[in-house]
């Protein structure tokens, strides 16, 4: 049987794009998925785990020889990784889309023909790698726990607002205790202006804020909006729950991250609002939907509207 085997790094939202990515290409090509769980976090500087184990993922692990476990393996590994980028796309049986600056879209892996063994490695930050298995991805990626009781309790009082998701990414991480700033973050301006913008689309919706940083985020916010601020959820070991909350609400305003992005991408609200910031915000220049809007859109709607209203009758 052919094998698709990824391998897995980084935080919960790029393992999510890397398990969505091999879930769509082992789909479309009768493989089976494996997921080389280990070998990437082996030397992590962040100290980040596998995290996947929350979710209804379905794969098989992949055992010493797939994960290059084995002495000199990683010197193969590189070995290959390097080779395979000299082959044609449709030959090559290691794939990674290290070697492109923009991590831009590669469409050789949705036409990729079944191959005994294909290795994926690499972010794949793009939703045209896998929008053809949402449906599929809406039920694998739910959290199924376990959540705490204070969680449990959130969520309910979530659903039962218009709520907006807020997530404040402050902070790159914590790396010895030492924190580390993000080189590239939306500036306050962007937040007060979405959340202005939202305030006015949906009435007075509930604005349920996510942050690594909570108070250094406060002083971006006005008083005259609803704000519900969620900190329980401390550490990468307890993301997940933050993720299974930001997935209760109905629109969303998204910092440059790949964990926010998914709750956005997964809801299945028919009327969902999306906000994000401009699109060189982002790593890679593909992984923004259509349908969603950039902090540069919101500001020329928000600039006609003005226009509109002062014109005479």
């Amino acid at each position: 049987m052919p094998k698709v085997i990824a391998r897995i790094f980084g935080g919960l939202g790029n393992q999510l794009f890397i398990y969505a990515t091999a879930r769509a290409l082992a789909q479309r090509t009768g493989a089976e998925l494996v997921l080389d769980t280990h070998s990437g976090f082996q030397r992590d500087s962040y100290e980040r785990q596998f995290s996947l184990q929350h979710f209804n993922v379905q794969y098989r692990e992949a055992n010493a020889m797939e994960r290059f476990g084995f002495p000199l393996g990683r010197g193969f590994r590189y070995l290959l990784r390097n080779a395979n980028r000299h082959l044609p796309a449709q030959r090559r049986f290691y794939i990674t889309d290290f070697f492109d600056p923009d991590k831009a879209y590669l469409p050789e892996i949705t036409t990729r023909k079944p191959a005994p063994l294909t290795w994926l490695e690499g972010y794949w930050q793009s939703p045209r790698y896998f929008k053809d298995i949402r449906k599929t991805l809406q039920h694998e990626l739910q959290v199924s726990g376990p959540l705490s009781a204070k969680t449990v309790s959130l969520a309910q009082t979530i659903r039962e607002e218009n709520a907006v998701c807020i997530h404040f990414r402050m902070l790159r991480h914590i790396i010895k205790g030492v924190k580390t700033g993000v080189d590239h973050k939306p500036e306050a301006a962007y937040f007060r202006k979405c959340i202005h913008f939202m305030s006015q689309k949906l009435g007075n919706p509930l604005f349920v804020c996510f942050s690594d940083d909570p108070q250094s985020v406060k002083s971006y916010l006005s008083d005259s909006a609803n704000f519900l601020f969620v900190t329980h959820n401390k550490g990468d070991e307890r993301a997940f729950e933050d993720f299974y909350l930001m997935a209760q609400c109905r629109h969303f305003i998204l910092s440059n991250s790949t964990f926010g992005w998914w709750p956005a991408w997964l809801n299945n609200n028919s009327d969902k609002i999306v906000i994000t910031p401009e699109i060189n915000y982002w790593d890679n220049q593909d992984i923004l939907p259509d349908n969603w809007l950039r902090y540069d859109q919101i500001v020329h709607l928000v600039h006609s509207e003005k226009s509109e209203r002062r014109r005479p009758n």
